[in-house]
């Protein structure tokens, strides 16, 4: 497989500090490339949310640079992956907590995680952040963790014991995965998302871009008032 990828972020109308915090890996394995991404958004509504989500940002890197390069000389086997990164998720948990109770605050953050190999993608996730795949429409692969309220049903940093959500599903050609931060997508359609992000539409990682910067100044227009972030990726 081969990827085009690119990622975005911008505070957003509103907020005076962007609390979102994401990142993109790529290694050339035995197996060939393998790419992990990672999308956090800290809880505007807690203190120092962008201190949770660069916390886990921290522990999936971790996973990636220390980890991963041992799992490969195995094989990667899909339970394997899963509770690794079901600790990984325990350990920011913990982390965050820490750092809640060293400095008597509350602070969380969603999660949306992404490996992709030649074989299969994988996927944790925590909260509301999302991630779709786009072929011939946009699919949400991701289930949010909130009520219709926009009250958050489990974040990581929140609670004593998170229990995430880990799917696997077999990788593609011709495929684009999004994922996002819920400030991205609030005031956007499907059909606008898919309009500029299919993979017709997606030539180079320079004009992913830009169709992403589009996306988020509507977003603005239409007075979005969180933080907005966005990674997307192309499969060929």
């Amino acid at each position: 497989m081969k990827y085009l990828i690119t990622m975005i972020t911008d505070k957003g109308i509103v907020k005076k500090i962007n609390q979102d915090s994401m990142t993109v890996k790529v290694v050339d394995t035995q197996i060939g490339k393998i790419v992990m991404a990672v999308i956090c958004d800290g809880m505007g509504g807690l203190s120092r949310g962008e201190v949770a989500s660069a916390l886990v940002i921290k522990e999936f890197s971790n996973w990636f640079y220390y980890t991963l390069p041992v799992l490969l000389q195995h094989g990667l086997d899909n339970l394997v992956i899963k509770q690794g990164w079901n600790q990984v998720i325990a350990n920011a948990n913990k982390e965050i907590q820490r750092y809640g109770s060293r400095n008597n605050i509350k602070l969380g953050t969603t999660v949306s995680g992404l490996l992709l190999t030649d074989k299969n993608y994988y996927i944790i996730h925590v909260g509301d952040s999302r991630i779709y795949t786009i072929l011939n429409e946009v699919s949400q692969v991701t289930k949010d963790h909130s009520f219709t309220n926009h009250i958050l049903l489990q974040c990581v940093g929140a609670a004593e014991r998170i229990i995430p959500d880990f799917l696997i599903g077999k990788a593609m050609k011709n495929m684009m995965y999004l994922l996002c931060t819920d400030g991205f997508r609030h005031k956007i359609s499907n059909k606008e998302i898919y309009m500029n992000c299919n993979f017709t539409a997606c030539e180079d990682s320079d004009v992913m871009k830009r169709q992403l910067h589009e996306l988020i100044t509507l977003d603005k227009l239409r007075m979005e008032s969180d933080n907005i972030s966005a990674i997307l990726i192309k499969v060929y």
